[in-house]
């Protein structure tokens, strides 16, 4: 019975780097070092933070458009109203003359659906608003509010050659992670 060698398992070993230069120096070193290149693999990372509110079409947007809904909502309740109130067929909800309980009528259900069309309207507006720069804003302005780019360098291999590489990530800046 001859013993053969273990299989050693896979581990890997990775590096986050906060420059381009520094990470390519680190792969290129790596690869110096008689590592495949197939085992080594580069993903950038960048997070935006959103946006200040002040600097988007939000309030904008649901202004005016809650204007339009309060427009457009009263409009259709008050033609349904009159509707209603002129035609018999359409309901005895009210008498037919345009004295009174049926001014009352009209005008408290037009209001209504002016307070609809606006909350409905400026809603809609609001969230289609959000994080759409205003007019005027610089859009290099909105760039620069960027976060570093972190760039993240994983190698596999077996557990030899894994101790060399974080050695290597580690003189070339990188900040090891689990």
């Amino acid at each position: 019975m001859t013993n053969k060698p273990q299989p050693t398992a896979n581990v890997e070993v990775k590096g986050v780097f906060t420059s381009e230069e520094a990470v390519q120096n680190a792969r290129n070193a790596i690869q110096s070092a008689g590592i495949a290149p197939e085992t080594i693999s580069i993903t950038t990372q960048s997070f935006k933070p959103r946006a200040d509110i002040n600097q988007t079409e939000t309030f904008d947007n649901a202004k005016n458009t809650a204007v339009a809904g309060a427009l457009l909502g009263g409009i259709v309740v008050l033609f349904i109203s009159f509707i209603n109130v002129l035609t018999p067929e359409a309901g005895p909800a009210i008498s037919p003359d345009l004295t009174g309980e049926s001014l009352t009528f009209i005008v408290a259900v037009t209001a209504l659906g002016m307070l609809v069309g606006a909350a409905g309207f400026g809603l809609i507006a609001t969230i289609s608003g959000v994080g759409t720069p205003k007019e005027g804003t610089d859009a290099e302005s909105l760039d620069r509010d960027l976060l570093p780019i972190n760039y993240l360098l994983i190698v596999q291999g077996n557990a030899d050659k894994i101790e060399r590489v974080a050695q290597i990530l580690q003189d070339n800046g990188a900040q090891l992670i689990s």
